[in-house]
C-alpha cells in the first residue's frame, strides 16, 4: 500500500470532505485542498514515523554499502597504481643503470680505440748497426760505431735526440755493467716516417797498436756502442729506445754486429 492509499491519510481526507460539504464556500477554495493535503499528510506521517524511519535507515545503509564499496574499488584501484608505479620506477631505475653501463661501455671503447689508434699511428724508432771504423792511429782514426736510427711507425718523431757512449771492453760484460752514458743529448731533430739518419760515437782514447787485430775480431775485448734515443710521437708523449751494440769486423772488412740483451728495451 502506498503513502498516500493508507487508512490515516484517507481518513483525514473523507472528514475534511464532509466538513466541505457543509460549508460551500470553504470548498471551493483551492487553499483549503493544498492545506487540507499537507496536513493530512503530517498526520500520516507522525503515523507512520517508524516505517518510516525503517526505510531510511535502509536506504542510508545501501548508500553507506554502496560508498564502502565504490570507495573500497577505488583504493584497490590506487594500490594497484602504486604497483604499477613502483614497477614502472624500478624499470625506470635498471633503464637508466643500463644506460650507465653503456655509456661507461662506449668510454672505455673510445679509450681503447684511442690507444690502439696511437700505438698503430705512433713513432716508432729502432736503432740498428750499420757502420763502423777501426783504430788507424797513422790517419788518426780511433774505434768508432755509426749505428742507424730508423722510424719504423707511421708518423713523425720530434724532437730526436741521443746520448750514445763507445768503449773497447771485455766480449763478455760483467753482469753489474752500469752503461755509463754522457749528460749532453745530441740533436734535436724530427724523423719522419720510414727515414733515419746516423748517428756515432768513438772511443776517448786510442788502444795499442798490437791489440787492434784482436780486437777487430773480438777474441778478448771488443768494441762496444750503448745508448740511449729520446723521441716525441705525434701525440705528444714521450718515448725512447736504449740499445747496445757490440761490433767485430770480418776479414772481408764488413762490419758485422749483434745486439746486446741487456740493454736493449724501448717503448
Amino acid at each position: 500500500m502506498t503513502f498516500f492509499g493508507s487508512e490515516s491519510f484517507q481518513k483525514c481526507i473523507c472528514g475534511d470532505q464532509r466538513y466541505r460539504s457543509a460549508n460551500a464556500l470553504i470548498s471551493n477554495q483551492s487553499i483549503f485542498t493544498i492545506q487540507l493535503v499537507v496536513r493530512c499528510t503530517g498526520i500520516a506521517l507522525e503515523e507512520h514515523n517508524a516505517a518510516i524511519t525503517a526505510i531510511a535507515s535502509l536506504v542510508i545503509a545501501v548508500f553507506t554499502a554502496t560508498l564502502w564499496h565504490a570507495t573500497k574499488s577505488m583504493l584497490k584501484a590506487s594500490a594497484d597504481q602504486s604497483v604499477a608505479m613502483e614497477r614502472s620506477i624500478r624499470q625506470s631505475a635498471r633503464a637508466a643503470t643500463a644506460m650507465e653501463e653503456v655509456a661507461k661501455y662506449f668510454s672505455e671503447n673510445v679509450t681503447i680505440l684511442r690507444e690502439r689508434t696511437a700505438k698503430q699511428m705512433r713513432s716508432y724508432l729502432s736503432v740498428i748497426v750499420f757502420e763502423g771504423s777501426y783504430q788507424e792511429r797513422q790517419r788518426n782514426i780511433r774505434f768508432e760505431a755509426r749505428p742507424l736510427i730508423l722510424n719504423t711507425g707511421q708518423t713523425p718523431a720530434h724532437k730526436v735526440g741521443f746520448r750514445a757512449k763507445a768503449a773497447i771492453l771485455p766480449t763478455q760484460l760483467p753482469n753489474d755493467f752500469a752503461f755509463p752514458l754522457p749528460d749532453e743529448i745530441v740533436g734535436a731533430a724530427t724523423l719522419g716516417p720510414h727515414q733515419n739518419f746516423i748517428m756515432n760515437a768513438a772511443v776517448a782514447e786510442f788502444c795499442d797498436d798490437a791489440d787492434v787485430g784482436a780486437i777487430k775480431v773480438g777474441s778478448e775485448r771488443i768494441l762496444y756502442i750503448w745508448g740511449i734515443v729520446t723521441y716525441k710521437d705525434i701525440f705528444g708523449d714521450e718515448q725512447f729506445t736504449k740499445f747496445c751494440h757490440a761490433m767485430t769486423w770480418r776479414p772481408d772488412g764488413k762490419i758485422f754486429g749483434r745486439f746486446m740483451t741487456d740493454y736493449n728495451e724501448s717503448t
